[in-house]
């Protein structure tokens, strides 16, 4: 019976082995889940003191970041030279008046570096970096190499160096000859606002050298067209350039508008008129014949055909700016024809006045003297108002 017991208790202490031990809570656990759900009801100022501490670590991490890219960002001396861009950092007018294409032509081994300094910009463009611009301090070890001018294309070509190290392809920098030279020739203002547009325009090919300043060691332009726009008061002339070293080579072909030219309204106004001692004589005989005519007719009547037909205003002494020109008949080139004008001479070269139109617009005696006033009608085919001369013939009675 008492074995029985024992077997009976043995059962009993297995059986509740297999069972799930329930162990109650700690304090000790409770006290910590409490102090987790504490932190999770953080207050606002503490909220914002976490976030401001979370982004300064960001920013600094960020500037770490980027200052690790830009020591990375330099491509290679081989790079550099080898995938280098190189284009005009300068407007035309600039790089155009600082190299002489001339001498680079005909001496390519002197074309250095140093002449394109400050007038281009170098970039260098890799598959891992992108672009990168040279600085100041990578310009000092760039050189050029194998220069040549290309007439055709109208570049300068040459090959980069880097630290020594040769590109591989072939540069070049676009350089118009035709806008280099036109660099070279400069309107000369001061000469053109002292002087008259027709006289100029009908001589122009002798006065290039007047009009325009340029090198006259260099250069010989040689006129090829000319324009005038008379009631505008500007001339456009094209000239030839040719090679310096080779007079024969024409190198450029250049057009230039020249404006600021003294107005004929300005000549008309400088211009003064009097009376000859061959106009005396006729004009002493005329008078003598109207003073003894019976029926008498208006002087002005008497004279208005007289003064005409007998081209008194040809034979009249003129000056304009205090020079003396000429009223005479020239031979018309253009037309193969006589034309009556009034041109200067010397100084006054550029005093050309063409066809002019006379009338009879006052005659008197006042004492021994005849006065006439010409009124002006027409000259250069361009009709004209009020423009009228008081001509004094002395002792004519």
């Amino acid at each position: 019976m008492k074995n029985l017991f024992f077997l009976f208790v043995f059962l009993f202490a297995v059986s509740s082995c297999g069972k799930d031990e329930f162990i109650p809570d700690s304090p000790v656990q409770d006290s910590q889940k409490n102090t987790t759900e504490n932190d999770d009801e953080t207050s606002p100022e503490e909220s914002k003191d976490k976030d401001n501490v979370a982004s300064d670590e960001n920013n600094q991490n960020k500037y770490e970041s980027t200052d690790e890219k830009d020591e990375t960002k330099r491509p290679s001396d081989l790079d550099l030279a080898m995938n280098s861009i190189i284009s005009w950092n300068v407007d035309s007018g600039t790089y155009l008046g600082k190299i002489d294409i001339e001498n680079l032509e005909k001496n390519p081994e002197t074309f250095l570096m140093e002449q394109l300094t400050g007038l281009v910009k170098i970039e260098a463009v890799t598959f891992e970096n992108g672009v990168y611009n040279f600085t100041d301090e990578d310009m000092t070890r760039v050189g050029i190499k194998d220069v040549k001018w290309n007439a055709t294309l109208q570049k300068i070509e040459f090959r980069l160096t880097y630290n020594d190290i040769s590109g591989r392809t072939i540069q070049s920098l676009p350089f118009s000859l035709t806008d280099y030279y036109a660099s070279q020739f400069n309107v000369d203002s001061s000469f053109i606002s002292t002087h008259y547009l027709h006289g100029i325009h009908r001589h122009v090919g002798g006065f290039l050298g007047n009009l325009l300043q340029y090198d006259s060691d260099k250069y010989l332009p040689e006129l090829y067209s000319k324009q005038a726009d008379f009631r505008n008061n500007t001339m456009t002339v094209t000239f030839t350039v040719c090679d310096r070293y080779d007079g024969q080579k024409q190198v450029a072909r250049i057009t230039k508008e020249l404006r600021g030219f003294k107005t004929m309204h300005q000549l008309l106004n400088n211009m003064v008129i009097g009376a000859t001692a061959e106009v005396h004589e006729e004009a002493v005989e005329v008078m003598k014949k109207y003073n003894s005519s019976v029926k008498k007719q208006s002087l002005l009547k008497y004279l208005e055909a007289k003064v005409i037909n007998r081209k008194w205003m040809q034979k009249m002494s003129y000056g304009v700016d205090g020079y003396p020109v000429l009223c005479d008949i020239v031979k018309d080139d253009m037309y193969s024809r006589e034309i009556e004008v009034i041109r200067g001479q010397g100084a006054r070269f550029d005093v050309f006045l063409e066809s002019p139109i006379w009338r009879l617009g006052e005659a008197g005696i006042e004492g021994r003297n005849l006065k006439l006033k010409m009124v002006l009608k027409s000259v250069n085919h361009i009709d004209l108002d009020n423009v009228s001369y008081d001509i004094v013939i002395p002792n004519v009675i």
